[in-house]
């Protein structure tokens, strides 16, 4: 009996476990490259029919920047896409920086990637060709940005931060990890949600010429 208990608390404490890791979109813990600030955990989606809400979990600072040798990173913009082909036309700004302010939500946007913020003499691992932040885009709406310090115990086994962003519901956008991209921070040192644009086409060419050359084999 005691022992059909003790088995009972333990199912009891690993589904709460479990509940607690539960996200929208999660994110692998331990998947970041380098240091545990750059860390991801995922992202609970919500929407009340008139605007959409984003809680991210995280160990980022997006307040503040975090230095690493000398690449002075920043909190990357939020990428939403409102169709299946990774158009990501969609951002909201996380920072105030080349002239996109935090909160704001931007349509017909195109983005910088990591690469763009590498620092002069290079030599640091990070995830290449990774869209992180907002370079052009036209004022949709406006929203909120936030940030709330957690008391997570043994960082990086927990959030050290929510951020919590609020914006105008968008017609078409689909709440999973398909249509829905965030990386920590200018360096994509952890990125949650679908993969980046230039990996897609990669792999979309990759399989054109596939299927041509089993074409050609097919006519032969």
């Amino acid at each position: 009996m005691r022992k059909l208990f003790v088995f009972a608390l333990g199912v009891l404490f690993l589904s709460l476990a479990s509940l607690a890791s539960a996200y929208t979109i999660n994110d692998a813990v331990g998947d970041r490259i380098g240091g545990w600030k750059f860390e991801i955990y995922g992202i609970d989606i919500s929407n009340d029919g008139t605007n959409s809400f984003f809680d991210i979990y995280t160990n980022y600072p997006i307040h503040q920047t975090f230095t690493v040798g000398t690449w002075k990173t920043f909190a990357g913009d939020l990428a939403l896409s409102t169709t299946d082909d990774y158009d990501w036309s969609y951002g909201v700004a996380f920072t105030d920086h080349d002239g996109f302010t935090k909160g704001t939500i931007y349509n017909n946007a195109t983005w910088n990637i990591s690469n763009d913020y590498e620092p002069a003499g290079g030599n640091y691992i990070y995830n290449e060709n990774h869209f992180v932040t907002l370079k052009n885009g036209s004022v949709f709406g406006t929203g909120s940005v936030t940030w709330t310090q957690i008391d997570t115990l043994g960082a990086p086994n927990g959030p050290d931060y929510k951020v919590t962003v609020t914006i105008p519901k968008l017609d078409g956008y689909t709440p999973d990890f398909q249509h829905t991209h965030w990386a920590s921070a200018t360096c994509a040192n952890d990125f949650v949600g679908a993969p980046e644009p230039v990996a897609s086409i990669l792999f979309l060419t990759g399989g054109s010429v596939l299927l041509a050359r089993r074409l050609r084999r097919v006519k032969k």
